[in-house]
């Protein structure tokens, strides 16, 4: 029979196995973003089309034309 202290070590235990999942999809979406920013800083566009469709939000960057 497991005491009260190896109870609650093992709680903790999940808990931060748990959390740790969460921070490497945290990780995953930043690095994501901070790439997609650096991927528009090299476009160069000065405009964004946005539509909405089922609350759905689309953005289509129109880029610079350089005539």
């Amino acid at each position: 029979m497991k005491t009260i202290r190896e109870k609650y070590i093992k709680l903790l235990e999940a808990q931060r196995q748990h959390l740790e999942k969460k921070v490497k999809v945290v990780k995953d979406d930043l690095f994501t973003i901070e790439t997609a920013i650096e991927d528009l800083d090299i476009l160069g566009f000065t405009e964004v089309e946005v539509t909405e469709k089922d609350s759905a939000f689309t953005f289509n960057i129109v880029e610079k034309n350089n005539d």
